[in-house]
């Protein structure tokens, strides 16, 4: 019942037929209000009020699922509040191309309901983790509802079920998070043979930078003494781009001295890019990794599936933990947004430099450097308690 109480006497307020009906019962008992509602829309339902059919607005074309998706990545593109960046258009076509449009693609928009949807999660289920299927599942479910009308109402209205969708449930106990060993990180680090890949390994694990950050470090992002990194952009398909995964990732990093020193060495009066590629543009990470860092840890016999740079930046947060670090600073050099309303009241803290040098001082690097850079080859497997990859 559609009863509200205005002053001293209830009144009605309700829809019919595409007519309202607002009256007052000049009742000021609910029950009794209530009745009388009752009866206005019986006598209504008799007189057949209001039963003739809306005018017709004009009509929608229904799209297709691949007509659609390119207008809801051009939204994405130009939208004015939080558009994506350039750099990440490549991989949303790739997902598009690749699973949701040779599934999808020629189905009208209407026609895309859980059925359908449901047949995209079986195969991408096949291939793809959890946590991807589900995430193209979310890119699928915004382009049917992109198509709105006037008020931004969906045209094409959807009640997703997930059960009935079948879809994956994201156990982050069985996601894969690979790391390497203390003795790991030596061995690797002491069979590089080119300086610069030496030192990229080195400023990693010694930092904590996401590969795509520390590939876009140039020298105008170090400090003067070498003792600061700013990070400030990253690496997108042999391009480098100035957006960040995320708005925490714009941050300071605190080097241990002996990083700097080594950063020094490794630059001398060097300006451009900290680790060019043979025609001064950024390393490409996937080049990289195939080229270089999965062959090496294949040779050492540390490879699993899943292992890749990411596990210098696991290492790093293990070693701030595992010293203790306070986590205000643990969380702002790793570049992780902290929701803890005090660390907002303390953010003058992170503006201390001289705190924050001393403690990356104090907490080390948790792993040794050899003496000579380039000339130490590893010739066999690490004798140690962790041989193989942790999870």
């Amino acid at each position: 019942m559609s009863i509200y109480k205005r002053g001293n006497v209830y009144w009605f307020d309700f829809v019919f037929n595409g007519t309202r009906f607002q009256e007052s019962t000049k009742q000021g008992n609910q029950r009794v209000a209530q009745q009388i509602e009752a009866a206005r829309r019986t006598q209504l339902a008799k007189s057949k009020v209001g039963i003739e059919a809306p005018a017709k607005g004009p009509e929608i074309k229904m799209p297709t699922f691949r007509e659609q998706s390119q207008v809801w990545l051009a939204h994405l593109r130009t939208r004015n509040r939080k558009p994506i960046p350039e750099s990440s258009v490549p991989s949303i076509r790739a997902a598009l191309n690749k699973w949701l449009l040779p599934t999808l693609g020629s189905l009208r928009l209407s026609e895309v309901n859980h059925n359908a949807l449901r047949d995209l999660v079986a195969k991408m289920a096949a291939s793809l983790t959890p946590k991807t299927v589900c995430t193209y599942t979310v890119m699928a479910k915004q382009i049917v509802e992109s198509l709105a009308n006037e008020d931004g109402q969906p045209i094409v209205a959807r009640k997703w079920d997930n059960d009935r969708l079948d879809l994956p449930i994201v156990n982050k106990r069985d996601q894969r998070r690979v790391t390497l060993s203390k003795e790991q990180i030596e061995a690797l680090i002491g069979i590089c043979d080119e300086p610069w890949e030496r030192t990229l390994y080195i400023l990693c694990c010694a930092s904590g930078l996401r590969i795509s950050e520390a590939l876009a470090l140039d020298r105008e992002h170090l400090s003067d003494d070498f003792s600061v990194l700013y990070v400030r952009q990253q690496v997108k398909a042999f391009r480098v781009v100035a957006c960040l995964k995320t708005d925490a990732a714009w941050r300071d990093v605190d080097l241990h001295p002996s990083i700097a020193q080594i950063l020094k060495e490794y630059l001398s009066n060097r300006t451009g890019l900290l680790f060019p590629s043979r025609t001064g543009s950024p390393h490409s990470y996937s080049n990289m990794y195939n080229r270089r860092l999965r062959p090496k840890l294949e040779n050492l016999g540390f490879y699993e599936k899943g292992a890749g740079a990411h596990c210098f930046r696991r290492f790093r947060a293990a070693q701030l933990k595992r010293t203790a670090c306070p986590d205000d600073l643990r969380k702002f050099w790793l570049g992780h947004a902290s929701s803890d309303i005090s660390d907002h009241y303390a953010l003058q803290l992170l503006e201390d430099v001289e705190r924050r040098q001393s403690i990356a001082a104090s907490i080390g690097l948790g792993f040794e450097l050899a003496e000579s850079p380039c000339n130490f080859h590893y010739s066999g497997i690490v004798n140690a308690p962790e041989v193989g990859l942790t999870h």
